[in-house]
C-alpha cells in the first residue's frame, strides 16, 4: 500500500517503513516527509493493526498534513503520537482540538511540542481535551502559551483524566503562572513539568501552598521559573508533610542559601517522605547544606544535585577564598576585569534579569566574551562569578549602586 501510495503521489519511498512496518515503534523523525509523504504514511497505516506508536516528529507536515494523521486515528490502533516540530500553527491548534474530542478509541499518548502555538490556541486544545477521556499524557512544551493559556489550562489540570502533562518552556507569567500554580492543589496529575516558564516569588509560593493539600502529584519540575527564597520556603513547608512526591526540581532557581536550607531541613523532618531526588543543580548552596545533604544520605537513600558555594570551584586560589568583605570582593572582581580587558559595568548592565544566580551569571559571562570575541580563562569567569556573589545569587542592581558610589576607571560607564 506503501509503495503504491508513494507512486500515485510521484514521491520517492521511505525504506525504513518497508523495514519496519510490522513493528510496534515506527520512527519517522527528521525524515522531511512534509504534507505528501506523510499522507502516503497515513495511507498504508490505515489498516495497520501492528504499529502502536508512530513517531513524526520534525516533517514539517503542516495542518494539510495533520488532517491525514487525524483520518487515520478513525481507523488504526495507535496509541501514542508524536508530532513535534511540525509547524502545525494556529490551524493545527484547531484540528488538534478536533481530533481530541472525537476521542479517538486508542490514542493514550500525544506529543505536539514546538509547534509555534499561540495564547489564543489554547482555547481549542482545551476543547479537545474537554472531551477526551482517554488520553493521559500530553506535552505541549516548546510553544508560546503565555497568560491567557495558564488561566485556560488550568481549569484542565484542575479536572481531567491525564497522569502525564509537560508544559515546560512556555510563556507562562503573572496571572497566568498564578492560576497553574493554583490548580496543582487539586490536580490529578501526578507527572507535571513546568520548567523554563516565569512563575516567580509569588507563583512558587503559590506551589507550596498547593502542595501541602495536594496527594497526586509524584513529579513536579518547576526548574528556571525565577522561584526566589519565598517561594522555596514554602514549598519546603509543603514537603515537611508530603507523601507522594518522589521527584522535584528547582534547578536554576534563584533561592538562596536560605531557600536550600529550608528544603533540606523540611526532607530532614518527614520521615515518610518517599522523595528519591531533589534536583538543585545550578544552585548554590552553602557549606552547612553540604553537610545536612550528607546526614540525610545517611539515613536514607536520595539523590540531591546542587553546587556547594563555598566549595565550588577548586581553581580558585585559597587568596580569593578568604576574600569576606563586600569591598574585598567588589575589588577582586575589578581586579578580575582589568586583567582580562572586561567592562565590568557594562556586563553587568546587559544582563536582563536583576537577580541571576552565579552559575547563570558565569555562563552569561562566557557567552558575552565570545560575543566581544575576549579571550577570558574559565577560571576567571569562575571566580569573577564568586566575587560578585551573595548567598549564591548576583544582584545586579546592588552591585552597580556600589560600582556608580566609587567608579574606578576601569569600571567606567560606556
Amino acid at each position: 500500500m506503501y509503495l503504491q501510495m508513494c507512486r500515485e503521489l510521484g514521491l520517492v519511498p521511505v525504506s525504513y517503513y518497508t523495514r519496519h512496518c510490522e513493528e510496534a515503534l515506527l520512527n519517522f523523525r527528521h525524515r522531511g516527509l512534509g504534507t505528501q509523504g506523510v499522507r502516503a504514511v497515513c495511507a498504508a497505516l490505515a489498516t495497520n493493526t501492528v504499529v502502536y506508536t508512530l513517531d513524526l516528529s520534525d516533517n514539517w507536515m503542516g495542518p494539510q498534513g495533520l488532517e491525514c494523521v487525524a483520518q487515520l486515528l478513525q481507523y488504526s490502533h495507535i496509541g501514542e503520537l508524536h508530532l513535534a516540530q511540525n509547524n502545525l500553527g494556529s490551524a493545527g491548534a484547531k484540528l488538534i482540538g478536533e481530533l481530541l474530542y472525537n476521542n479517538p478509541t486508542h490514542l493514550k499518548r500525544l506529543n505536539i511540542a514546538n509547534n509555534k502555538f499561540q495564547d489564543s490556541d489554547a482555547t481549542h486544545i482545551a476543547y479537545g481535551l474537554d472531551g477526551n477521556d482517554r488520553l493521559i499524557s500530553i506535552d505541549l512544551s516548546h510553544n508560546e502559551f503565555g497568560v491567557q493559556a495558564g488561566k485556560i489550562f488550568s481549569n484542565q489540570i484542575a479536572v481531567t483524566t491525564l497522569e502525564q502533562v509537560d508544559m515546560s518552556w512556555n510563556h507562562f507569567r503573572a496571572a497566568g503562572a498564578v492560576a497553574l500554580a493554583t490548580a496543582i492543589k487539586v490536580t490529578p496529575i501526578n507527572h507535571l513539568n513546568l520548567a523554563w516558564n516565569g512563575f516567580g516569588e509569588e507563583g512558587g509560593i503559590l506551589i507550596g501552598r498547593s502542595m501541602l493539600v495536594n496527594t497526586a502529584l509524584q513529579y513536579l519540575d518547576v526548574s528556571s521559573n525565577r522561584i526566589g527564597v519565598n517561594g522555596a520556603i514554602a514549598i519546603a513547608k509543603a514537603l515537611e508533610k508530603n507523601e507522594t512526591l518522589m521527584t522535584i526540581k528547582l534547578a536554576k532557581n534563584p533561592i538562596t542559601y536560605e531557600g536550600s536550607l529550608a528544603l533540606i531541613r523540611a526532607l530532614a523532618k518527614n520521615p515518610v517522605s518517599p522523595l528519591k531526588l531533589l534536583d538543585l543543580k545550578d544552585v548554590y548552596v552553602p557549606r552547612e547544606f553540604d553537610t545536612l545533604c550528607a546526614q540525610l544520605k545517611a539515613i536514607r537513600e536520595i539523590q540531591i544535585n546542587y553546587v556547594c558555594g563555598d566549595c565550588h570551584v577548586k581553581e580558585i586560589s585559597l587568596k580569593t577564598r578568604r576574600i569576606t568583605t563586600t569591598e574585598e570582593r567588589l575589588n577582586r572582581a575589578r581586579q578580575i576585569a582589568v586583567d582580562n580587558t572586561l567592562n565590568l559595568y557594562q556586563i553587568l548592565d546587559d544582563l536582563e534579569e536583576d537577580v541571576v544566580s552565579a552559575i547563570e551569571f558565569r555562563n552569561w559571562l562566557e557567552l558575552y566574551t565570545q560575543m566581544t570575541k575576549t579571550l577570558v580563562p574559565r577560571v576567571a569567569c569562575d571566580e569573577l562569578a564568586l566575587c560578585l556573589s551573595t548567598d549564591g545569587n548576583i544582584y545586579k542592581m546592588e552591585i552597580l549602586d556600589l560600582l556608580d558610589s566609587s567608579l574606578a576607571p576601569e569600571t567606567t560607564k560606556p
